[in-house]
């Protein structure tokens, strides 16, 4: 297997759905999905003349022999559920908190913070491991008049909001391809293009276009 590696910037507000909204507010992934990707680079596929008959595109695509990584913010990696810091001052030693402990590690059986005694707390997100900062995922709460259905026009008096990714930040995944049809896969991201990332809209609900510039890194 080749890794390659893919760096996508965000160049408007994005919204990858977490999970259907029970409420008028949609939340987003702060991550992009692996299924998300192959997606994008499918539509890449077959934008350069490919089918979605051929065997290339069955052997990249749909026959599970590629593995399609999630993308991360600036190549930052989750904290582990098993992680935990001070309730009131939580974080990394690096950005001024009380520092991290894991419960998985050996010797790691703490029920309060080493530095002032306070309860220990679960610590979610993503972080450096080169530099042991956290890293923080951008979003921001953008509200939308819904759409009739039949009339295609704004509903009077229903507004919804959506939490999205901010536009202009980078994300890093890597794409682990067999190494006999490496060089197909690195041919649909030798060249920067931008990619859209959701399109088209629900029967109720206006969904942004999402465009990314996507590159090899």
């Amino acid at each position: 297997m080749k890794p390659i590696s893919l760096k996508i910037i965000l160049r408007s507000p994005t919204l990858l759905a977490a999970a259907p909204p029970a409420s008028n507010l949609t939340e987003t992934l702060p991550f992009i999905p692996g299924n998300t990707i192959r997606g994008m680079l499918a539509r890449r596929y077959l934008d350069l003349g490919g089918t979605p008959y051929d065997k290339t595109f069955h052997r990249l695509f749909t026959s599970g022999a590629v593995c399609f990584g999630f993308a991360h913010v600036r190549g930052a990696q989750p904290i582990p559920l098993s992680a935990r810091s001070c309730k009131y001052d939580g974080g990394f030693a690096n950005d001024g908190g009380h520092g991290m402990i894991d419960l998985l590690l050996a010797g790691s059986e703490e029920k309060s913070c080493g530095q002032c005694g306070h309860t220990i707390d679960y610590f979610q997100g993503f972080w450096d491991p080169t530099t042991w900062h956290q890293v923080s995922v951008h979003t921001r709460i953008i509200t939308r008049t819904a759409i009739d259905p039949t009339r295609g026009t704004a509903r009077i008096g229903q507004l919804y909001s959506q939490r999205v990714l901010e536009e202009g930040q980078t994300f890093h995944a890597i794409v682990e391809v067999p190494s006999d049809i490496a060089p197909l896969a690195e041919h649909l991201v030798r060249a920067p293009y931008t990619a859209h990332l959701e399109t088209g809209t629900s029967r109720n609900r206006d969904r942004p276009r999402s465009s990314a510039r996507t590159t090899k890194r």
